[in-house]
């Protein structure tokens, strides 16, 4: 048996079972994990009614954060809005649809969002498809990977600078940008899905952004596999990752935890590349 199987063979050996369930999701939605830093900022959730998008929203909204969600589909958007204020009264003060297929789109909801006075950003768009799973590129059709590439780099590198641009414009020095981009960009399995090339894409346009415009601070969140639908987990699936060194995959809970403690004022001194998961090994 080689090294890399002896490996393989103690870890899933060691690591069997982990469901995730209801109660293992809501033991990492604490009240605050900024201490309260972040109280009555406004922000902007994009790809809001996603699993990481709706646990990024609960998180701010628990921290004391007005919300506005953007989204593709206006039933979603609505749900989202109606069920977050159920819980916390008027916490999304608004929501927008937008299709990140669509450039005019991006432009007609950005000139929304220039009536606003918002702190953060949140980018979570994108998709992942079967053959950005199954590793496949060769067969795939020029259709496929441009809308992989348009909805996940493309128009997202046009609204992020959009607004980048509106921040600067009413600068103040806790405004951030945060990129919700994937590991997939650096792990060399997916490095030529279209998944892989435009979280990529993602991952430089974070450093590029983060340099043109110095006076914000705009940073990308690089988790690995995480326990969402697009992962192919939901609530009652088994978590339980022998090939990573956390031994389970992240909660969608973890990355807003994340995502909220960089919105504190830690996250300015913070590098623009967070990988906020042990990535696959095996």
């Amino acid at each position: 048996m080689s090294i890399k199987s002896t490996i393989r063979y103690f870890v899933k050996s060691k690591y069997k079972h982990l469901i995730y369930s209801e109660e293992l999701k809501h033991s990492y939605e604490g009240l605050s994990v900024t201490g309260g830093m972040l109280k009555n900022k406004v922000v902007v959730i994009v790809g809001a009614t996603g699993d990481i998008g709706k646990a990024i929203t609960k998180r701010f909204l628990l921290e004391g954060c007005k919300i506005i969600i953007l989204a593709r589909s206006e039933d979603k958007a609505k749900s989202l809005m109606k069920k977050a204020n159920e819980q916390f009264p008027d916490g999304v003060i608004a929501y927008h649809i937008v299709d990140f297929e669509d450039a005019d789109s991006i432009k007609t909801v950005s000139e929304k969002l220039s009536e606003y006075e918002f702190d953060y950003y949140i980018n979570c768009v994108g998709i992942f498809n079967s053959y950005d799973r199954n590793r496949i590129f060769r067969s795939i059709s020029e259709e496929q990977f441009t809308k992989s590439w348009i909805i996940n780099y493309e128009n997202l590198m046009l609204m992020t600078e959009i607004v980048a641009k509106q921040m600067r414009e009413r600068f103040n020095e806790n405004q951030r940008i945060i990129n919700i981009g994937s590991i997939c960009a650096t792990e060399r399995p997916y490095q030529s899905t279209p998944y892989g090339m435009s979280k990529s894409a993602v991952h430089h346009m974070t450093r590029y952004l983060n340099n043109k415009y110095s006076e914000l601070s705009i940073l990308c969140i690089e988790p690995g596999s995480v326990a969402t639908v697009m992962g192919d987990r939901k609530i009652g699936s088994d978590i339980a990752n022998a090939n990573n060194l956390l031994g389970r995959v992240s909660l969608p809970e973890e990355i807003a935890a994340v995502s909220a403690f960089l919105c504190s004022d830690v996250g300015r001194f913070i590098d623009p590349i967070i990988s906020a998961s042990a990535c696959e090994t095996f």
